[in-house]
C-alpha cells in the first residue's frame, strides 16, 4: 500500500497508539502509517492578556490537512466541523465510524456558580468554530437565550487548561484528558456537554485504505472495553502533555477521554446538524460554499 497518514486524535489517541503498540495496523498492511503527533505550546500564554484566537478546527478542515506542512490524509474534529467542511466540497467523512469526547463546562472551587443559568453572562473559554465552540453553545441554549451565551475564543483544550489551572478564567470548556485534570484539581462540572468527532479524508484516499485502518482501530476499542484499566497509564502518557502530569493526583481516577463508536453518521445525522448551525452566526465571518454537497457524495466508505 501507498503512504497512508494519519492524525491521532488531538483529545485522546489512545486506541491509535494501542493499535500501533499491538501492531493491528502492521497486521492490515499499513506499514507506511505516519503519526503526527501533538506538543503543548506555551507561547500564546506569555502576557498579561488572554490569547484570542481567530480559528479553530473548521478553518483546519476546510484548509485541506493533506496539503499542510505536516499533511495528513485523516484526521478527526468535531462533527460540527468535519461536518461544514465536507459539506463545502472539503474532503470527505468516513461513514461507518464517529468517536464520542468527553466533554464539560467547569468552573473553579470557589465559584459562586452552582447552576447552568447562572452562566449567563459569564464568559465561557472555548476554542473557536471548534467542539468547545458548538457543543457550549448547544448545551448551554436548553437554559437561556443564545443572546445571553458568552463564549470567549482563547485556543486549543491545553491552552485553556493552563490558563483554567492558573485561576484565569471564570469558567472553560474542557474537552477530553483535560477534563480528568480539572476535577483532580478541584474544578466542579456545570453543564455535561460530550459530543460526537467525525473522521475527515482529504486528499487521495482509497477506500482500502480506510477500511483498514479503521478495522485496526476497531480492535484497539474492544481491547479498550475489554480492560480499560490496562490503558490507564497510556492515557497520561498520550493524552495528558508533560507539562500537566504533575497536576494529576490519582492515575487510577482517569478514564477513557473517547470512544471510537462503529456505527454509520447517517444522512439524518448530517441534515440535522446542518439546519441547527444554520441557525446560529459560527460562520459569518468566513466565506463558505453557498452550494452543500449532498450526503452520499460528502461520505466515503
Amino acid at each position: 500500500m501507498s503512504e497512508f497518514r494519519v492524525r491521532p486524535r488531538s483529545h485522546a489517541s489512545l486506541q491509535d497508539w494501542i493499535a500501533a503498540d499491538k501492531g493491528y495496523f502492521e497486521d492490515e498492511g499499513l506499514t507506511n502509517l505516519d503519526f503526527v503527533t501533538h506538543a503543548f505550546d506555551a507561547s500564546t500564554l506569555n502576557g498579561p492578556d488572554l490569547p484570542e484566537q481567530k480559528s479553530g478546527a473548521y478553518d483546519a478542515a476546510a484548509a485541506d490537512p493533506s496539503k499542510s506542512d505536516e499533511a495528513t490524509n485523516l484526521n478527526t474534529f468535531c462533527h460540527w466541523a468535519v461536518n461544514k467542511a465536507i459539506g463545502g466540497g472539503h474532503g470527505r467523512m468516513w461513514a461507518h465510524a464517529y468517536s464520542w469526547t468527553i466533554s464539560g463546562i467547569y468552573v473553579p472551587w470557589d465559584s459562586p456558580i452552582e447552576q447552568p443559568e447562572q452562566l449567563a453572562g459569564v464568559p465561557v473559554a472555548v476554542g473557536k468554530r471548534s467542539g468547545s465552540h458548538f457543543s457550549t453553545v448547544l448545551s448551554m441554549e436548553k437554559y437561556m437565550a443564545v443572546d445571553d451565551i458568552n463564549v470567549q475564543f482563547v485556543g486549543l483544550p491545553n491552552i485553556r487548561l493552563a490558563l483554567a489551572l492558573d485561576g484565569k478564567l471564570a469558567a472553560v470548556n474542557g474537552l477530553g484528558a483535560p477534563c480528568y485534570v480539572l476535577e483532580q484539581n478541584g474544578f466542579r462540572k456545570i453543564i455535561d456537554n460530550c459530543f460526537m468527532q467525525g473522521f475527515l479524508l482529504s486528499g487521495d484516499v482509497e477506500t482500502e485504505h480506510a477500511q483498514a485502518y479503521f478495522r485496526a482501530l476497531m480492535r484497539a476499542q474492544q481491547d479498550v472495553d475489554l480492560n480499560p484499566e490496562d490503558y490507564k497509564e497510556m492515557v497520561l502518557e498520550h493524552s495528558v502533555p508533560a507539562e500537566f502530569q504533575g497536576a494529576v493526583k490519582n492515575v487510577a481516577a482517569l478514564g477513557i477521554p473517547t470512544r471510537i463508536v462503529f456505527q454509520d453518521y447517517t444522512e439524518q445525522m448530517y441534515e440535522a446538524t446542518r439546519r441547527w448551525m444554520d441557525g446560529h452566526d459560527f460562520f459569518d465571518d468566513v466565506d463558505t460554499a453557498e452550494e452543500v454537497t449532498a450526503y452520499k457524495d460528502a461520505m466515503l466508505g
